[in-house]
């Protein structure tokens, strides 16, 4: 018996070890990637046997975006070396990106590595954080204080929100917060993605927003991230479908939860009322206007449609708005099978219960005849103070 365990051993160990080793090993190795912002994705490589595959391809997958494939010729002694431009085929900002090698060998097979990944950091800043286990809030300049102080105002915007749409979105948030809105445009434009003020990359969990004046900085913050922590929210209740939400419904919840409201916006709906050039619903329901003026009425109205169909029927109402497009039904469809009434007397309702149709007051003959009243209700208090004098004295 012990004869033939050690006839066994000594078999096992003619076994050819090595080729089973060479055949376990990675194909690729020594892998190095830098990028700098907006610009390049630089990488480097080493094949262990180069000359046994047929073609290379390096894959990136950015979450949220379709995935790239990169064609790839070795060196002689088998490095890599790929520099991908950026300029023209941006990455979405603090996005994480993985990647991975794909191999067909000669004989038509192929071999996949397993992926790698780096997350997409605006790496032209050196960012200050506050991290808690709902946001991680990074900025530029300034103390710890005003960490927590924006960390403060995003549970408020938080709470807000989640008052009107009841959902919990997945935590942490990350919060990148830049100093003024030029260095904001200047990211997104890297990023192929031109908005301006402030962005939510739902999706990921990603804010951006502009700190602006620092003189403003709080409130620039209590209207910012409060209303881009709403677009994460939207997204959590529609995902996939968050795209097919009107654009008065998703703006118009985010604009009605800023802890500081933008002043301008009542002025300009108003003026709009009264100049007869208020938008239809039904035009913001694909998207809004591109110049400013016109935007800012469509914000203006999305607001106050919002906060009318809240009083009107209570918040269930916008979580149902948002199931009912989600399953595909037209933005009037959606609505009108949430409440019942018709769109365009949905809009008249809002028109007859927001605006007054009385005739406007004229303030200067108002302020005249205020004036002409008090002087003669004094006048009256004295002739009778006198009367009454006089009485007294008579009767003493």
């Amino acid at each position: 018996m012990q004869g033939l365990i050690r006839f066994l051993l000594c078999f096992l160990l003619l076994l050819p070890v090595s080729s089973v080793s060479a055949q376990s090993q990675e194909p690729v190795n020594n892998v190095k990637l830098e990028y700098q912002f907006g610009t390049a994705i630089h990488l480097t490589a080493s094949l262990t046997n180069s000359s046994e595959y047929a073609s290379i391809l390096l894959i990136l997958q950015p979450d949220g975006q379709s995935s790239r494939q990169v064609e790839i010729t070795p060196a002689a002694d088998g490095s890599i070396t790929v520099n991908y431009n950026l300029t023209l085929d941006p990455l979405r900002p603090f996005a994480r990106v993985y990647y991975w090698f794909e191999f067909t060998n000669l004989d038509g097979s192929s071999l996949t590595t397993p992926s790698y990944w780096f997350d997409y950091l605006d790496d032209r800043y050196q960012w200050v954080s506050s991290e808690t286990e709902l946001f991680h809030i990074h900025w530029v300049d300034g103390a710890d204080s005003f960490g927590q102080k924006t960390q403060e105002i995003a549970r408020n915007g938080l709470k807000a929100a989640s008052a009107l749409l009841p959902v919990t979105p997945d935590f942490p948030i990350s919060i990148y917060i830049y100093p003024d809105v030029n260095s904001l445009q200047q990211a997104l434009s890297l990023a192929g993605q031109p908005w301006i003020a402030g962005h939510a990359s739902a999706d990921l969990g990603v804010l951006l927003v502009s700190n602006g004046n620092q003189s403003a900085e709080l409130i620039e913050m209590e209207r910012q991230i409060p209303h881009e922590l709403m677009h994460v929210i939207e997204y959590t209740l529609a995902g996939a479908s968050y795209s097919a939400i009107p654009a008065w419904l998703t703006e118009g919840l985010a604009t009605s939860v800023e802890l500081y409201p933008d002043p301008d916006l009542q002025r300009i709906l108003n003026d709009a009322q009264a100049s007869g050039s208020l938008l239809t619903f039904s035009s913001l329901c694909d998207g809004f206007p591109q110049d400013a003026k016109t935007a800012q009425l469509a914000y203006a109205q999305s607001a106050s449609f919002v906060n009318y169909l809240n009083g009107r029927f209570g918040s269930e109402i916008f979580t149902q708005l948002i199931q009912n497009t989600a399953s595909g039904q037209t933005c009037a469809n959606a609505v009108n099978s949430a409440v019942n009434v018709p769109f365009d007397q949905l809009e008249k309702d809002w028109i007859a219960s927001t605006f007054t149709t009385s005739t406007p007051v004229n303030f200067g003959i108002l302020a005249v005849v205020i004036s002409a009243g008090v002087l003669l209700a004094v006048l009256l208090i004295i002739l009778l103070r006198k009367r009454h004098s006089a009485e007294r004295f008579h009767h003493d």
